[in-house]
């Protein structure tokens, strides 16, 4: 029998197996959330900047001015999300044998 570590039953992610054989939820939000945040921001400063002009006199211009500095400002979020997400799902590794163990100790 094997017990799940899972919480939610409404999850986006992947339910994974341990290597002890018990199930937990698998989850890459971070990488997700932290680069849309990054994109986000680029755009948004892109539209302050331009101040309304239109696409091709104000808001390219100045997005290809802000590329600069957004896009290694995403490769370090995108990294940032991909260590947080590791410390996530290795954290929900060990609820899972520590969930198990207790189960079969009860």
């Amino acid at each position: 029998m094997q017990v799940a570590a899972v919480n939610n039953t409404s999850f986006t992610s992947k339910i994974k197996t341990t290597r002890n054989g018990n199930m937990y939820e698998k989850t890459n939000s971070g990488k997700k959330v932290l680069t849309g945040l990054a994109l986000g921001a680029w755009v948004a400063g892109g539209a302050l900047l331009s101040k309304g002009e239109s696409l091709r006199k104000g808001f390219f211009p100045v997005m290809g001015l802000l590329s600069g500095i957004a896009l290694p400002a995403t490769a370090i979020a995108f990294l940032s999300g991909a260590v947080i997400d590791g410390l996530r799902n290795k954290h929900a590794r060990n609820s899972a044998d520590i969930v198990a163990s207790i189960k079969t100790n009860a």
